[in-house]
């Protein structure tokens, strides 16, 4: 049940902008040397946040060398101070999520109060770790253009992702990282998950299959920036066999910063179709406006920040619906109940066509977006403990017409994600990150009066049909637990940690039987190929996932670093659900808290790195990487399987106009024939 991905990059010549390091922020390494170029020891070096003014000091080892291995992003100067030593400056930089830069620092001769700015600045070449990844930063989030303003869209900006809508199964959305499956992805906000829970596709484009959301879980204004990674990362991140994608929100600092925006687009600056105008329908209307405001700043001035954010979406845009439809001189041959179904679902207007039973229907419909998207974040500096929360809320409403005019289809969307987390420099050269989460999306896709329709009609060959998908209610909750901690020693950087994360899914799904027909005589006949019963009702599965890791980051020479570590994973089967209890499809199943699957415990996930600077200066870089990772098991599947309903073993296409009942029970009938 649990896929994975082995994945390498042989011999690269590094020219990638960002290295990878912490989920929720990034890091900072390097050397402090003498005006000799020897290593300096018991230096103390400080990394200022330029936006909130927080200070984070460390001190030299007896190489030199110093590290921040948590700083949360944003602009940043580097200090190194000791006595008989002018005090060293580095220009201001930009740290994002996911950066690991690597800042040497060189002192001079003189007195402490005096200083010299160092004209160093964080590097564009990776010199620390093996990872290939892009970081997409703020500046770029809020100018590039985006049609309807869903972040997802600029992933694709990394050389081998594509990000589509339709991608993953059930298209409910998905990014592709070099090939990979779209369901081999850990989407994180702020460091916990954002997935639509079922299946790994981002909660807010994962609309079963409706594709129709404007915003995508967060507003773009809301987002610092975000990182996608595709291969060779560190022991750190599992629960993928294909990349990474971690969203880092907005923060408060400590100037009062507020922003009003509105985007909008009109049918008053269109052109019509070449389509519409061959019809002669007229142009149809559009109205597209997306609206918010972000404000953000300090509570307490150096120690407590706040900023919110929210965003609307109104939208009402044409959609043009065509199919066939049944004429008057069809419906006249028609069994009343036939004709009674076919007349109430499907449209009755039609221009003629070649078959004097079957005519052309084409309309300009409307589809519909109201969203509201709400952001809140608090950031709190205690001394050694920094300190965060948020919470993210996103209420979809939209609707996509279908070709059954007085059935469309509604997709009302809610979403919920939160997280606190807690930074903890315990001392100069041991630290910890702590975060709890939790990623709640509800859905339900139906058309509000399909429970008064008896049935649905099929008929092959002429393109005539009355029926719907299934309606489907999602619910599912994910809860995180995730702890790193991390132990600068000499010529070693060592990290280790778990998450723990409990998954909590529900799904309601039903519909109607399926008349299936093989041609129009069939249909006048009423003389059914065959009837598709769905089995649905509710099913909950759930199953809490564990991984732990150890990663070092072996510094060898100042001219190269070795890279490894192992992760190892533990997906539990899903209980909840029904299976068979033998290899015989009729015998008995399990009871619904046993485990539906057998469990799999030897996921163990190697990581192994070489970074190799020729020159020592970070003007060209050799990287290479390879590791395992692993897919936990969807839970998709396993709703798309009638096997776990004990009434049925396997869906049921009956082949004559009465339909067979594979396994008789007093819960299950099966359905009346027209």
């Amino acid at each position: 049940m649990h896929g994975f991905s082995r994945w390498l990059l042989p011999g690269l010549l590094g020219t990638c902008l960002i290295a990878q390091a912490q989920i929720g922020g990034g890091s900072l390494v390097g050397n402090v040397a003498d005006p000799s170029g020897s290593p300096v020891a018991n230096v103390r070096v400080t990394a200022r946040n330029l936006g909130t003014n927080a200070a984070e000091t460390t001190a030299t080892n007896t190489s030199g060398y110093y590290e921040f291995p948590l700083l949360p992003a944003g602009r940043y100067r580097v200090e190194a101070e000791m006595n008989g030593f002018q005090r060293a400056a580095s220009e201001e930089f930009t740290l994002n999520s996911g950066m690991r830069p690597k800042l040497d620092l060189a002192l001079k001769i003189g007195q402490l109060s005096e200083s010299v700015e160092v004209t160093a600045q964080a590097p564009l070449v990776n010199a620390t770790t093996t990872d290939m990844g892009v970081v997409i930063e703020r500046g770029k989030v809020e100018a590039l253009p985006l049609n309807g303003r869903n972040f997802q869209q600029l992933v694709s900006l990394q050389a081998g992702v594509v990000s589509s809508p339709s991608s993953a199964a059930g298209g409910r959305g998905g990014i592709e990282f070099h090939g990979s499956s779209a369901l081999a992805n850990n989407l994180l906000l702020d460091g916990v998950d954002m997935s639509f829970g079922e299946v790994n596709g981002t909660a807010s484009d994962s609309s079963a299959g409706g594709g129709g959301a404007l915003v995508n879980t967060v507003s773009v204004e809301a987002i610092e920036e975000f990182k996608a990674t595709g291969s060779a990362f560190s022991a750190e991140y599992g629960r993928s066999a294909g990349g990474v994608l971690n969203v880092t929100t907005k923060s408060g600092t400590n100037n009062l910063h507020g922003t009003l925006f509105e985007f909008f687009r009109n049918d008053k600056l269109d052109a019509n179709s070449f389509f519409d105008n061959r019809s002669g329908l007229v142009r149809p209307d559009l109205r597209w406006n997306q609206f918010g405001g972000n404000l953000g700043g300090p509570v307490r001035r150096n120690r407590a920040f706040f900023f919110v954010n929210y965003e609307g979406g109104q939208v009402k845009r044409a959609a043009q619906i065509t199919g066939n439809v049944p004429t008057p001189a069809l419906l006249a041959r028609l069994k009343p109940e036939i004709r009674n179904l076919l007349e109430s679902t499907l449209p009755n207007t039609f221009e003629p066509t070649t078959n004097p039973l079957i005519g052309f229907h084409r309309r300009n419909d409307r589809r519909s977006n109201d969203e509201h998207t709400l952001l809140g974040r608090g950031d709190v500096e205690l001394g050694k403990h920094q300190l965060s929360t948020r919470y993210s809320h996103n209420n979809q409403d939209y609707l996509i017409p279908n070709f059954q005019p007085a059935l469309p289809r509604i997709f009302p969307n809610r979403f919920h994600n939160a997280v606190i987390q807690d930074n903890w420099s315990i001392a100069p050269n041991r630290f910890n990150e702590l975060r709890l989460g939790v990623n709640r999306v509800d859905l339900f896709r139906n058309e509000p009066g399909r429970e008064k329709i008896p049935a649905w009609i099929s008929v092959a060959g002429v393109g005539l049909s009355s029926s719907l998908a299934s309606y489907i209610h999602f619910i599912t909750t994910t809860y995180t637990l995730v702890d790193n901690f991390t132990w600068i020693r000499g010529k070693h950087s060592i990290k280790t940690g778990f998450e723990i994360r409990e998954v909590r899914s529900v799904r309601d799904q039903n519909g109607q039987p399926t008349h299936n027909y093989n041609s129009l005589d069939d249909l006048i006949a009423d003389n059914s190929v065959r009837i598709g019963l769905l089995f649905g009702g509710g099913k909950g599965l759930r199953n809490r996932n564990y991984g732990f890791y150890v990663q070092d980051d072996w510094r060898i020479s100042a001219r190269l670093q070795l890279n490894y570590g192992v992760r190892y994973e533990y997906y539990p089967p899903f209980r909840g659900g029904f299976n068979i209890n033998s290899s015989d499809p009729f015998g008995s199943f399990i009871s619904v808290q046993q485990p539906m699957f057998r469990a799999d415990r030897n996921n163990w996930g190697p990581r192994l790195g070489l970074v190799f600077d020729p020159t020592g200066k970070q003007k060209w870089v050799f990287r290479a990487g390879a590791g395992i990772g692993y897919l936990p098991p969807q839970a998709i599947y396993l709703y798309d399987m009638a096997f776990i309903d004990p009434r049925l073993p396997f869906v049921a296409m009956p082949t004559s106009r009465q339909p067979m009942c594979l396994r008789s029970s007093a819960r299950f009938r099966c359905p009346k024939v027209l």
